[in-house]
């Protein structure tokens, strides 16, 4: 079994909105290097959102993301900059994810130059070969299974040294059921010379994960509650203001629904 313990990633009731629409309501929980926690969450949006702010890429609208040794405890890396580097964003929609009209060799290469410098097409092929992936090689994007899609991610994944944090947005959307995805994500995690912490944000959490578990709480309830204190504040402050105030609606963005929900897993 991986070694556990040495990092500790603590998520306390963070939570976040944009300029015009809630994105995630509050989240908590702990994990170590050598684990694997499933987050639920509803919308695309959440979890989107969720994964940018695990992965220092988005600042929390509230709560607290601490990076710590609990061997040293006075360097603990709380700072959005020192998460980044520390995480890594795997395959989030319209974020990272493989652009269909690329090869897969040329997404490689794009993905390995952001840590290993200049990684040209060559380099690419060799390197799906040394790492069992050759089959996609002369592949478009939009021709990968979700099998290959999840094998993809996780060798590219594996490769982040710098990365103890591996972030996966909706891995569900390739691979309906979660037996299907999930052991790479624990092979990941488990590493013997390089265990990690790994998170999946999903829409559904199996009924069969036994594992470290979170849910996102309702972003649009945090809105409402933070305008509300807003207005009782301003009535405080101004006693002759009519208590009748209308309550601000808040509109969220439409979506498609999701493609793999995982609501026929058991």
């Amino acid at each position: 079994m991986a070694h556990k313990g040495k990092n500790m990633l603590i998520v306390d009731n963070i939570w976040a909105k944009g300029r015009h629409n809630a994105l995630f309501g509050r989240t908590s929980f702990t994990l170590n290097r050598g684990e694997v926690i499933i987050i639920q969450a509803d919308s695309q949006l959440e979890r989107t959102a969720l994964s940018l702010t695990l992965t220092g890429r988005m600042k929390p609208s509230g709560g607290t993301i601490l990076w710590t040794d609990p061997q040293k405890p006075s360097r603990e890396e709380s700072s959005m900059k020192k998460l980044r580097r520390r995480s890594e964003l795997i395959d989030s929609p319209n974020i990272n994810e493989p652009e269909n009209h690329m090869r897969v060799r040329d997404y490689v290469s794009e993905m390995l130059s952001y840590t290993m410098g200049p990684f040209t097409r060559p380099r690419s092929g060799k390197w799906l070969k040394e790492h069992g992936l050759e089959d996609l090689d002369n592949l478009w994007n939009e021709q990968v299974t979700g099998e290959q899609n999840i094998r993809l991610m996780t060798t590219l994944a594996a490769n982040y040294q710098h990365a103890d944090l591996l972030v996966f947005d909706t891995p569900s959307r390739h691979l309906n059921h979660t037996r299907m995805w999930l052991p790479y994500l624990l092979q990941l995690a488990e590493n013997e010379e390089r265990p990690r912490a790994v998170v999946a944000v999903v829409p559904h959490i199996s009924s069969t994960w036994d594992g470290k578990q979170a849910v996102v709480g309702s972003a649009h309830d945090e809105l409402l509650n933070e305008e509300n204190v807003k207005t009782h504040e301003e009535q405080d402050s101004h006693p002759e203001t009519n208590s009748s105030n209308e309550e601000k609606e808040y509109d969220l963005p439409q979506e498609n629904p999701d493609t793999a929900t995982e609501s026929e897993q058991r």
